[in-house]
């Protein structure tokens, strides 16, 4: 029975040393370094421990230089009125949330450079409205977050992230998963050198993923080097209806890889995104969305490749639109129709500022994709934006006569007009000339430019070019455009003649007799 007493008695003691070992404990700096790991830095002389958090007060700034176990890390100037910096150069934190730089008219600084952190929930960066914070992740540094990392929440609070060096930086599955920069602040987001960012939340929420706001402040981002960004969900450029003001993005090298990115996107959006791009690989996975109703998005390659791996994944609404002068837009499939729609019906496609500058490329080995690229100097006296659309497959041509239409380019001579070349020879339509078959007839430049060639065969490839005659007298020969002949698939059409009637009907029945007769 005494036995069991003093035992009892031990443990209520032990519980009470436990539970008094849990605290919060203030930074006072009082050290002579600014080590973490030196108790006189904190109020009591302890170092924080495991379930403790540890507080920030004016006075020196942080240095981290050894490993770190706390329940919440809330440093630098998290609730001092203060500026301050933490430095983190070696050790291994971890944490279950890391909070700094709140409220206040002050400033303040994370510079990490080695060492690895592990935070079990969220961090927040500047996330109620402190005057602005800098956070530099670079050297060898790693940061593992469970949950999400927010920056620039409420307020108008700045944040400026810059991820460099070698320094390689995972927000894992739980929560919503995303890394924020802004909704009310704005601010700027920088990823270059062998840096590593990599969020593995797929979720369909615009806010999940790599998202940046622009509701209150302008945002910027930078992309570059060598450096590698993998969203496992979204790619943000606009914090979805409540975009007020700008985010901007320019990319010079490196690879992102996104499920779907949005450059502005959603209704009721009266600010601007837009994405330029130099040099890198932007790969989207499956969609890219651009625009707003009320505000604008674009998109400028001025180098480097815009990759989208899904077929019909390009959506643009009115005000959107994507300019080239450099590098190329590569699209899943035979996405020829679509991009001459983009070009000539809807003017969101340019090279140059000027649809006839666009060239699109099919190649069915290559495999199956279409490459759109800008061709400098191009001449303006071209016919260009042919309909049927170069590459467009399926044009009807059965019970419906097939009607060439194109944009005259400039300088077409009024007596002259446009010639017209057609049919299944590539080569000979080429290269035919006024006193080839291949030579159709001439458009007077008082009519309308369009030719009807008539009804075609189903399911051939053809070809047509558009030469202008011009007012110097001179002729600027046009480039050969294709498509081949067709109609969406008909249940039953068993000859595909487009048409669904008797031949078919005895085909099926034809069929069926053979199986029966010879099983």
């Amino acid at each position: 029975m005494y036995r069991k007493l003093m035992f009892l008695i031990s443990l209520v003691a032990l519980l009470g040393l436990v539970n008094a070992a849990v605290a919060d404990i203030e930074w006072d700096g009082g050290g002579v370094d600014n080590s973490f790991c030196t108790p006189e830095n904190w109020d009591p002389d302890v170092v924080p421990g495991p379930g403790d958090t540890a507080l920030s007060e004016c006075g020196k700034d942080i240095v981290i230089d050894c490993d770190v176990t706390v329940d919440e890390l809330l440093a630098p100037t998290y609730e001092s009125d203060c500026n301050q910096a933490m430095d983190i150069v070696s050790g291994t934190i971890v944490c279950g949330s890391w909070e700094a730089i709140k409220e206040g008219d002050k400033t303040g600084w994370i510079n990490a450079t080695g060492g690895s952190m592990t935070v079990n929930g969220t961090v927040r960066w500047n996330d109620d409205g402190a005057e602005a914070a800098y956070v530099t992740l670079g050297g060898d540094f790693m940061l593992t977050v469970a949950d999400r990392i927010r920056s620039g929440d409420s307020g108008t609070e700045h944040v400026h992230i810059t991820i460099t060096d070698d320094a390689v930086v995972t927000v894992l599955a739980d929560g919503d998963g995303y890394l924020r920069i802004g909704d009310d602040g704005g601010g700027s987001f920088t990823v270059s050198g062998n840096a590593s960012v990599t969020l593995l939340h797929d979720g369909d929420d615009t806010d999940e993923g790599l998202h940046f706001g622009g509701r209150e402040n302008s945002v910027t981002v930078d992309i570059s080097g060598n450096c590698e960004i993998y969203c496992a969900g979204n790619f943000g450029l606009g914090k979805g209806d409540d975009l007020r003001e700008s985010v901007d993005m320019t990319m010079s090298g490196g690879t992102v890889n996104c499920k779907v990115m949005h450059v502005g996107w959603e209704a009721d959006s009266d600010g601007s995104a837009s994405l330029t791009m130099t040099g890198g690989l932007l790969i989207v996975r499956e969609e890219l969305k651009i625009g707003s109703d009320d505000g604008s998005g674009e998109v400028h390659l001025d180098g480097g490749v815009l990759r989208i791996d899904s077929a019909d994944s390009l959506e643009m609404k009115d005000n959107a639109s994507i300019d080239i002068t450099g590098g190329a837009l590569v699209l899943a499939g035979n996405q020829l129709a679509m991009i001459g729609q983009l070009v000539c019906e809807e003017g969101k496609l340019t090279g140059y500022g000027t649809p006839a500058a666009v060239v699109a490329d099919y190649d069915v080995t290559n495999p199956g994709k279409t490459t759109v690229t800008a061709v400098a100097g191009v001449d303006p006296k071209k016919a260009y934006c042919p309909e049927p659309a170069n590459g467009a497959d399926r044009v009807r041509s059965d019970v419906t006569e097939v009607v060439f239409s194109w944009t005259r380019g400039s300088g077409v001579q009024r007596a002259g007009g446009d010639r017209v070349f057609f049919g299944d020879d590539p080569v000979a339509v080429e290269n035919a000339t006024t006193s080839d078959p291949e030579f159709k007839g001439q458009v007077r430049y008082s009519d309308p430019p369009e030719w009807n060639i008539g009804n075609l065969p189903l399911w051939q490839t053809f070809y047509w070019r558009i030469d202008e005659v011009n007012d110097d007298r001179t002729t600027t020969k046009g480039d050969v455009w294709s498509f081949t002949t067709g109609c969406e698939d008909i249940a039953g059409d068993t000859n595909k003649d487009c048409l669904l009637n008797f031949l078919d009907y005895a085909d099926v029945a034809s069929t069926w007799m053979q199986q029966q007769l010879w099983p």
